[in-house]
């Protein structure tokens, strides 16, 4: 841009201003937006999109999805500058990836009209997998049984993590389990302090959550069988046993 003044010899007084306007023009925030979820999770969250002229010029304005009843805006038209939220539902949806456009037209502005790419990515659901037999343990009083192993398996997702909890009917605390929380798939320890308890049947569970997990959650029996310790054999002869023989 650039303005040439000319002027006769001695003439003064005037003053040129000069002002610059910006075109009317259709502005868009994103070019694209992505979208990632799981097959029965929880939608994403919504995304913005937000509607300008830059020039400040007056103008109306009309938006539309294509692509499939999965994608959706807050607002079909409106004037002026305006910003829509840009939603996603994967629900029905099988896993792989689907793509879709949000087109914005303002006939009065340059740049219309403007069109954004959207695309949902939808993962399988990770699913939780304990296995099902129940834990049995057996001591003899003032004994502890040895600990025992729970495979937890997680498939779909290795980025989701569990919980584990254990619980009993009778004996009080008993049952212990470690670690007690991880990501993806793992071995616990379970283990039963049976060393304080009477003799007896005792019976407690230990729960896996995984939250967002098919199958969440999963819980194992869990049983204790404390017996009478019987007597002991020494050089000397049995102990214990109502008497001592030589």
């Amino acid at each position: 841009w650039y303005i040439d003044l000319i002027s006769f010899p001695g003439y003064a007084g005037v003053t040129l201003t000069a002002k610059l306007a910006a075109l009317p023009t259709l502005s868009v925030t994103a070019s694209s937006l992505i979208f990632s979820a799981v097959e029965a999770g929880a939608a994403p969250a919504a995304q913005t999109l937000t509607i300008s002229d830059p020039s400040g010029s007056a103008f109306s304005w009309t938006a539309t999805a294509t692509g499939g009843t999965w994608l959706a805006i807050s607002k079909a038209s409106g004037t002026g500058n305006a910003s829509l939220q840009v939603t996603v539902d994967q629900k029905g949806l099988k896993q792989g990836t689907y793509q879709g456009t949000i087109t914005v037209t303002a006939s009065a502005l340059a740049g219309s009209p403007v069109t954004i790419h959207v695309t949902l990515t939808v993962t399988s659901q990770a699913a939780l997998a304990v296995a099902a037999t129940p834990l049995t343990f057996q001591a003899a009083s003032g004994q502890n049984p040895a600990a025992q192993n729970l495979a937890i398996s997680i498939t779909g997702d290795s980025a989701v993590t569990w919980t584990a909890a254990a619980a009993t009917t009778t004996g009080g605390s008993w049952l212990k389990i470690n670690p007690a929380s991880g990501t993806g798939n793992a071995t616990v320890q379970v283990s039963a302090a049976a060393a304080a308890l009477a003799a007896g049947n005792y019976s407690g569970t230990v729960t896996i959550t995984a939250a967002g997990a098919a199958n969440s959650p999963a819980v194992v029996q869990v049983s204790l069988s404390v017996a009478l310790a019987g007597p002991a054999i020494s050089s000397g002869g049995i102990v214990g046993g109502g008497g001592s023989i030589p």
